[in-house]
């Protein structure tokens, strides 16, 4: 189910009728029951049978919480956390990475050849939505319960109600137990300066969703191939690319700010998932602002158990490159996403092993200079995430630096003027976090409001699905 649709809408009036009615108190039992059958009739709306999937993983990551966390043999323990990881790494890559498996290796012509394959695919396999997602959050739950950080939740309905949770099920943000199981018992009454803060975070991820990033992905869809084309125009092949950075940019941090708003209005708490990545003047910086609940996931199940900087300079910069090749195959299943999280991985290690952040700190002139090589090499990235080849995206990088003033394709200058709002939605983080603008008054949210709803019920896109939905 998608957020923007009237399914979604009809859904959600029921939702609040439900808080406001059995869950004026947020510890009321049966608002949690109510929620957790809806969360999985949301999941289950377009494909039933993916419930069995995410219901089968919720049962043994509960289970194996459970042992871990109730016996002190060690051996006992890492068994069943050995099981918990094991078994959510192995339905993810059955469902999300056996198709890459059979295409790469030429599975099905080396069976065919042998006689064992007829024609059509050997296995149709359509992947679960939110798959990669509920996986991590069931995985951080498991682990953090082995290291201690975590005790083992005793009702299966409290955990089946944290994975299933709705807002972020499909396309995060990637919850952790620790950051929201306590919310599931905590008793809270009803604020309208919570529920306010909920809509206006609704209506700007609405915004910039439905105005922003759906009018620039329709201009993106049709001029993609174009730019990859012999004859491209640099400037083109630069412009489609910056145009893509900001449809993904608006595109997922509109989902992740609905699902927050979402949360706010239910009476939950959901972490923050961006802060205004496209001001990062280091390539360490931009990932503390991009999906910040991955990044910081990768971090610490993943780099610091590799290591982290803790040893060599070869060591540390091997668990960075690993780290950030991984977090490209988490986002699907093709050598387009290995090769971003390449390129992160390498930008990655190149300033950490010079320091160029720091060196750029000594001047503003090379900040300055430095923070446009970051965001270009960042762009760059992008043109591989979005491609769906690594031939497209290459002459598309090629077209970058081929110096071509061939006429611009038509109709892609109109749409750098959807770039505006979120240019100075950056702008303004940035003049915050210098200290330079303070917070606004509450007025001016609201008259930010009446804009924002008015452009969305007037210039709204064609409407497409979420990007991470797919992931």
């Amino acid at each position: 189910m998608n957020f923007i649709s009237i399914s979604f809408l009809l859904f959600y009036i029921l939702v609040l009728i439900a808080k406001f009615t059995i869950g004026r108190n947020s510890s009321s039992r049966p608002y949690i029951f109510f929620l957790t059958g809806m969360s999985l009739l949301f999941y289950g709306w377009h494909i039933p049978e993916h419930l069995g999937i995410l219901i089968f993983a919720a049962i043994m990551n509960f289970y194996c919480g459970l042992r871990i966390g109730n016996t002190s043999f060690p051996e006992e323990r890492k068994k069943y956390l050995k099981i918990s990881v094991i078994g959510s790494l192995g339905i993810l890559f059955i469902f999300k990475y056996t198709n890459f498996f059979v295409d790469t290796f030429k599975v099905q012509s080396i069976l065919r050849h042998m006689g064992f394959a007829q024609s059509g695919p050997i296995l149709d396999i359509i992947l679960p939505m939110g798959i990669s997602f509920f996986t991590f959050q069931m995985m951080s739950y498991t682990i953090d319960i082995y290291r201690r950080e975590l005790k083992p939740i005793a009702r299966f309905s409290h955990f089946l109600f944290y994975v299933s949770f709705f807002p972020h099920l499909v396309a995060g943000p990637i919850v952790r137990a620790k950051e929201f199981l306590y919310q599931v018992g905590r008793s809270r009454s009803f604020s309208i300066k919570v529920f306010s803060h909920g809509s206006y975070l609704i209506i700007k991820g609405l915004f910039l969703k439905m105005v922003i990033a759906d009018n620039i992905g329709y201009v993106v869809n049709q001029k993609w191939s174009a730019a990859a084309s012999v004859d491209a125009s640099s400037l083109g092949a630069i412009i489609i690319a910056l145009l893509f950075s900001f449809q993904i940019y608006c595109d997922f941090d509109g989902y992740s700010t609905i699902a927050r708003g979402i949360s706010y209005q239910l009476g939950f708490r959901l972490p923050i998932n961006f802060l205004s990545p496209y001001i990062a003047g280091s390539f360490q910086d931009f990932w503390r602002r991009w999906h910040i609940s991955l990044s910081s996931w990768l971090r610490d199940y993943l780099y610091i158990p590799l290591g982290g900087n803790k040893g060599s300079a070869k060591r540390t910069g091997i668990n960075l490159l690993l780290v950030m090749l991984l977090g490209g195959l988490w986002h699907g299943a093709a050598f387009t996403f290995i090769v971003w999280g390449a390129i992160h991985g390498t930008a990655l290690l190149i300033e950490r092993y010079f320091q160029l952040n720091k060196r750029a700190e000594a001047h503003p002139l090379t900040k300055f200079f430095y923070y446009i090589a970051v965001q270009f090499v960042v762009l760059i990235a992008w043109v591989y995430f979005r491609s769906p080849n690594l031939t497209v995206a290459k002459n598309i990088i090629k077209n970058f630096f081929s110096f071509n003033l061939n006429a611009l394709p038509e109709g892609i200058l109109l749409p750098l003027v959807l770039i505006i709002p979120p240019v100075l939605m950056h702008l303004k983080a940035y003049l915050q976090e210098k200290k330079i603008l303070s917070q606004e008054p509450l007025a001016v949210y609201c008259v930010y409001a009446v804009i924002m709803i008015f452009l969305i019920f007037t210039c709204y896109g064609r409407s497409f699905d979420f990007i991470y939905l797919q992931f």
